[in-house]
């Protein structure tokens, strides 16, 4: 199982002259984008904030900030700090069942990175794989099911998820003709933010009634 983790982790199929942009990942329920030039600070931040002191409206965000946590555990160094650091990352924030939301994460894709992280999963989880739409998924997960992640390396970007939903809803998403970067509205704004700030927050104001009845379940009476 080690071995083939190792050689299909690191593969593609797909050259990096069809790499996709992150934004083709992003799925189109999705309720709120982060883009960050370093996640983990922006996240840590984040959990400082006003807003979130007063607001709980963030569970996903910080959900899969504990989970990033709970990985970097399992590594000697600081690999993850430094992938993170080194290029833009989204975490999309979208429906992942019946009023349920999760988080995508999605980063440039990098292979030696790839390869050691499916090497040192694969030594502290079970593992199982499948093809989707061309891409390779794996399941790292205890046995319990208590700790679940999905991973794929697709089109030269890496996606990551605790809930499979959302990772295969980013790979139908990359294969799509349309993306949110074609929407003109979301095109001027990601066009007139800071990209000098540590982070940028769109929210799709569309999507959100139906993501704050799930934080504020009295809102429905």
């Amino acid at each position: 199982t080690l071995t083939s983790t190792l050689l299909l982790f690191s593969s593609c199929k797909k050259d990096e002259a069809t790499s996709a942009d992150l934004y083709s990942a992003v799925p189109k329920s999705s309720v709120l984008i982060l883009e960050s030039r370093n996640l983990g600070e922006a996240l840590k931040n984040i959990s400082q904030t006003s807003m979130h002191s007063q607001v709980d409206s963030l569970p996903p965000i910080l959900a899969l900030a504990e989970e990033l946590k709970s990985l970097k555990g399992n590594f000697d160094n600081d690999s993850v700090d430094d992938f993170l650091k080194k290029r833009p990352v989204l975490m999309a924030i979208a429906l992942s069942g019946a009023e349920k939301y999760g988080a995508l994460f999605i980063a440039p894709g990098n292979k030696d990175f790839e390869k050691s992280i499916g090497n040192r999963l694969s030594t502290v989880y079970e593992v199982s794989q499948k093809t989707y739409s061309e891409a390779e998924v794996y399941h790292f997960y205890k046995e319990d099911k208590s700790k679940n992640y999905y991973v794929s390396s697709y089109r030269n970007l890496l996606l990551f998820s605790t809930s499979s939903f959302l990772l295969e809803e980013g790979i139908r998403q990359i294969n799509s003709e349309f993306n949110i970067k074609q929407n003109p509205q979301f095109q001027k704004l990601y066009n007139t933010s800071n990209k000098k700030d540590l982070a940028n927050m769109y929210i799709n104001m569309a999507e959100l009634p139906e993501f704050l009845k799930t934080r504020l379940p009295l809102g429905n009476h």
